[in-house]
C-alpha cells in the first residue's frame, strides 16, 4: 500500500468520462463486490515495486460551473516514496503546480506561485484530495480502509468495473462527500488499475481525476527519483514533529 495511506482522509470514486451524474449502485452480492476489492489490491500487491502514471484533473465549482484543468504525473516506489507534480493547465509562465516528494522520512511539499518548500515529517498532512488521488493508484481497497469507507459496486463489466466510495468517519466527511473510482476491467490491458476517480466534496464543487500511461514497475525508477532538491529563490519551512499519538 502507498505512504500515503496514513495521510489520506478523502473520498469517493469515479466514472471515466466527465460525467456530471452517474447511474445508481446496482445490487450486488457481497462476495462480487469483495473479489473485485481483492483484486484491485493485488494489482498494485507486492508483485509491484513501483509504477508511474500520467494524471489530468479537472476542478469544478459548484456554484458558478467555473473548470479548471491541471495535469501531471505520479511516481511511486516501495516502501514509501513518492513523487506527484500537478500544474495548472491554464498558466503560461509554468509557475502555478504544487508538487510533494517522498523521500520516506518526510514529505516536501512545493507551491510555485507562494515560492516555497515546506517540510513535513512523516506521517505528513498535505492536500488530502491529490494524496487521495494517489492513493487510488496505489490501491485503496485495504482493510483499514474497508474499516473507514463503505465500498459498493456500481456497476461491473469485462473492460470496466466501477466502485463507490462513502466516508464513515467525522474526519473523512468533512473531506469530501462521495466519490466514485473507474478500474480497468479484467479483460483490459491492465486489469484493476484505476482508470479515473470522480470526487464530490462537501461544498459540492467536483474533482474529476484520470489516470493513464499507467506503468507497473518501469525502468529507470530508483531511490535518486526521490531526492528533494531547495529550489533558488524559494523560501523553506520545516513544520515540527507532532506529539506521540497525534494524527496528522
Amino acid at each position: 500500500m502507498s505512504l500515503f495511506t496514513a495521510t489520506v482522509a478523502a473520498a469517493l470514486a469515479a466514472p471515466a468520462a466527465d460525467l456530471p451524474t452517474a447511474p445508481p449502485p446496482r445490487p450486488a452480492a457481497d462476495t462480487e463486490l469483495a473479489r473485485h476489492l481483492a483484486s484491485w489490491e493485488r494489482a498494485t500487491g507486492d508483485g509491484v515495486k513501483s509504477l508511474r502514471a500520467t494524471l489530468a484533473l479537472t476542478r469544478t465549482e459548484a456554484v458558478v460551473k467555473q473548470e479548471k484543468r491541471y495535469s501531471g504525473t505520479a511516481v511511486w516506489m516501495r516502501p514509501n516514496l513518492a513523487v506527484l507534480r500537478m500544474k495548472y493547465d491554464g498558466d503560461k509562465t509554468g509557475n502555478d503546480y504544487v508538487a510533494y516528494v517522498c523521500d520516506g522520512k518526510a514529505a516536501h511539499e512545493y507551491v510555485g506561485l507562494q515560492k516555497s518548500e515546506t517540510r513535513w515529517p512523516l506521517p505528513a498532512r498535505f492536500d488530502p484530495l491529490e494524496a487521495f488521488a494517489f492513493k487510488c493508484l496505489t490501491g485503496a481497497a485495504g482493510p483499514a480502509d474497508r474499516a473507514r469507507f463503505r465500498f459498493t459496486l456500481v456497476q461491473a463489466g469485462r473492460d470496466e468495473v466501477e466502485i463507490g466510495i462513502v466516508p464513515l468517519n467525522a474526519a473523512d466527511k468533512a473531506e469530501f462527500a462521495q466519490a466514485r473510482v473507474v478500474l480497468n476491467g479484467p479483460d483490459a490491458k491492465d486489469p484493476y488499475t484505476p482508470a479515473a476517480l470522480r470526487l464530490v466534496l462537501p461544498n459540492g464543487d467536483t474533482e474529476v481525476w484520470k489516470f493513464s500511461d499507467f506503468k507497473i514497475n518501469p525502468p529507470g525508477v530508483d531511490e535518486t527519483a526521490f531526492r528533494p532538491a531547495r529550489m533558488p529563490g524559494f523560501t523553506y519551512r520545516e513544520v515540527p514533529p507532532l506529539p506521540p499519538g497525534t494524527k496528522p
